[in-house]
């Protein structure tokens, strides 16, 4: 992966400002994008409506059910979109039985109502992250940012439902009001009776035209939040500007070294004009002061001319002109500029049959919304009883349980091996035997278990060192606390900046362990109580 590649202007932003560069990339690229979508999936549906036109409501059932399947393809586009590359319709679906059918179980069953599976999608199709691995990268991204990612799915979810009656809504008003009166006592005829074939036909289709109009914004949104993260927890942009930086002197020594050279052949040719011997045609004395003086005067303005031209040149003047394509999107969904002035005008509604028709339409469906939203509220009532039970259970038997371990803590595998008897004593021997890297791994290993094991310290997986050791803080007595601070400091200068502890401080760890970790501690008092 090219980071200097990459097409959008690398920078942290937050959820919302991830999901508007989704739909950037989607304004970017539609047509290449909904050329995928109906090449791939147009096909599929219209000939499951073609075999099955009886049984329409399972079709588009299915193909709602299969949609992480075809979301894949329009994925594989939008990242290799977004470091410049952009595959055509016939080498996306070439490659397309590659990556649609990983992990394909999994997306179609417990992932299928994730309601982060657009943010989700990227670690397994990109990444080819699994099992145990997969989680632990889902929690490490989901840190921060991913309840953008929710109301992604949540938002579009609904507007979904708004567009498929809103598209109704649009045909009521081309009815003519002639035929007001017995619309709605057929409609339900026209729509759903089982010899209406055609207008069930109509529906699976606007409800398929619907599913295509919003995957690509579901797409593009979750994986620009996806981006997001790996570009806070993986310092993108920091990276980018080194690189820039890099380059940029690169450059400047290819041309200082060009400059150079051009100077020094400049000095050489001056030397040789103003050092050479007398002609026989300058034997005249008159002749031979002019002709001396010309030359001389004519060289001088070439030199200056050459000197001139290398001080307006770099390094000496620095003129760059960098070009970056960057996604910035300010969306106006207003479709007439003069809609807000139109509707700031009074308008004069007449009780007729059709305002009463649309007037009992909408208070049906604002019953139906205001049925869900209770139904909503009760289910967050009842979590969060069961939230607040379940903590209090837990606080009571926190003091009995042992914690559970992490199973790696910032690169050190705390389950792998046994710890020794006396972890000093063998990082002392480590220590001897010039072996650093491993005896401070395994004081600082000891060390976290000992924590986890006697002190209650509740670490998590993906953890940093500074985030166990403001656990620590909390958690222990000053002692400890200072202790492991000390160590994790000596821990971060030796695995970050490559510096060695002096042996003195290597000695004060070794010698203060087994005093600091051999206290009483509170948990194990109330344990043994």
């Amino acid at each position: 992966m090219k980071l200097e590649a990459i097409t959008a202007k690398v920078k942290p932003r937050s959820g919302w400002e991830s999901i508007d560069l989704g739909f950037r990339m989607v304004q970017q690229h539609w047509l290449a994008l909904y050329i995928i979508w109906l090449g791939i999936t147009l096909p599929i549906f219209a000939t499951a409506t073609w075999l099955f036109t009886d049984h329409l409501f399972w079709v588009v059932f299915l193909f709602w059910w299969c949609k992480p399947i075809f979301e894949t393809a329009l994925l594989n586009y939008l990242a290799r979109a977004l470091f410049g590359e952009f595959p055509t319709f016939g080498s996306t679906l070439k490659t397309f039985h590659r990556y649609a059918f990983t992990q394909w179980f999994a997306n179609l069953t417990w992932r299928r109502f994730s309601f982060t599976r657009s943010m989700d999608l990227p670690i397994a199709q990109l990444e080819g992250l699994s099992g145990s691995r997969r989680g632990r990268r889902i929690r490490t991204l989901h840190a921060f940012n991913s309840g953008a990612a929710v109301w992604l799915t949540i938002l579009l979810f609904l507007l979904q439902i708004a567009f498929y009656f809103n598209i109704f809504g649009i045909l009521f008003w081309l009815i003519p009001e002639v035929y007001i009166d017995s619309f709605f006592t057929e409609i339900e005829d026209l729509l759903w009776a089982e010899n209406s074939v055609s207008a069930q036909l109509f529906q699976a289709y606007v409800m398929y035209l619907v599913f295509t109009f919003f995957a690509p914004f579901y797409v593009a949104g979750g994986f620009s939040i996806y981006i997001n993260q790996r570009t806070i927890l993986e310092a993108w942009d920091i990276e980018l500007v080194f690189k820039k930086l890099a380059q940029r002197v690169t450059a400047n020594k290819d041309y200082l070294s060009s400059i150079s050279s051009s100077v020094l052949i400049i000095l050489f040719s001056g030397t040789l004009v103003f050092f050479s011997p007398t002609s026989p045609a300058q034997e005249d004395p008159s002749n031979s002061d002019v002709s001396s003086y010309s030359i001389s005067e004519e060289k001088k303005r070439e030199v200056k001319k050459e000197a001139q031209a290398i001080l307006n040149s770099p390094p000496f003047v620095n003129s760059t002109q960098d070009s970056e394509l960057i996604f910035e999107i300010d969306f106006d969904f207003s479709f007439d500029k003069d809609d807000e002035d139109k509707e700031e005008e009074p308008k004069a509604r007449s009780t007729n049959t059709r305002d009463l028709g649309m007037g009992g339409a909408f208070v049906g469906l604002a019953q139906l919304f205001e049925v869900v939203l209770w139904l909503v509220v009760i289910a967050l009532v009842v979590w969060f009883v069961i939230k607040l039970i379940g903590r209090q259970s837990f606080s009571r038997k926190k003091s009995k349980k042992l914690t559970e371990r992490p199973e790696v803590l910032f690169g050190l595998d705390l389950n792998d091996t046994p710890l020794p008897d006396d972890p000093a004593q063998q990082a002392r021997k480590l220590w001897q035997s010039a072996e650093h890297r491993q005896a401070l791994s395994l004081l600082l290993k000891a060390a976290l278990v000992r924590l986890i094991d006697d002190h209650n310290c509740r670490f998590e997986d993906g953890y940093t060192e500074l985030e166990c050791a403001r656990v620590v803080n909390h958690a222990t007595e000053s002692s400890v606390a200072q202790y492991f601070s000390e160590l994790i400091a000596v821990w971060r200068m030796f695995a970050y900046a490559h510096q060695l502890p002096d042996s003195e401080t290597f000695h004060f760890l070794t010698d203060n362990f087994n005093s600091i970790f051999s206290q009483p501690t509170t948990a194990e008092e109330t344990a043994s109580e």
